[in-house]
């Protein structure tokens, strides 16, 4: 019988064999395949963007309750303290995830935080500014068909 060498045969056709010793580094490394089946190591990339999002979170609320006790937060529309940090919180929440989608090693945006950014900056909007859910829902979803198309392009 005659065997053809495992080179010579299509990635998804070869035996399995398991990665060789990674190299000595300072930063972690991951065993990587790419489209054609050639693995290598590479260093493992953390996702900066969460940590950097909650950081921003953390600082807008504190600035907004500063500008509150103030006395230099608008009141329009008889909007709270809390109607400004929800209307913020959805924004950045929105940014992120624009961010992830433009972004070609991110895995993309996540539909929860779309839908929950767009519920916050609903909120919020409609509080501050008396903006009708009329308007605001047709543009949250013009919002995630935007991020959907963008998704896609990237791939």
């Amino acid at each position: 019988m005659n065997e053809t060498p495992s080179s010579e045969l299509p990635p998804n056709e070869r035996p399995q064999t398991a990665p060789p010793s990674p190299p000595s580094a300072s930063r972690p490394l991951i065993w990587a395949e790419d489209r054609n089946g050639h693995g290598h190591w590479t260093y493992h990339q953390r996702d900066l963007l969460g940590p950097i999002f909650w950081a921003a979170i953390l600082v807008m609320a504190g600035l907004v309750l500063l500008a509150n006790n103030m006395g230099l937060l608008p009141t329009l529309g008889g909007a709270d303290v809390w109607d400004w940090i929800m209307l913020n919180a959805g924004a950045l929440l929105l940014i992120q995830q624009l961010i992830r989608a433009i972004t070609p090693d991110s895995d993309g945006p996540e539909t929860f935080w779309v839908i929950a950014g767009l519920v916050l900056v609903g909120l919020g909007a409609s509080a501050i500014f008396g903006v009708s859910t009329a308007i605001l829902w047709p543009a949250g979803l013009i919002v995630i068909g935007v991020l959907a198309l963008l998704r896609a392009l990237r791939h």
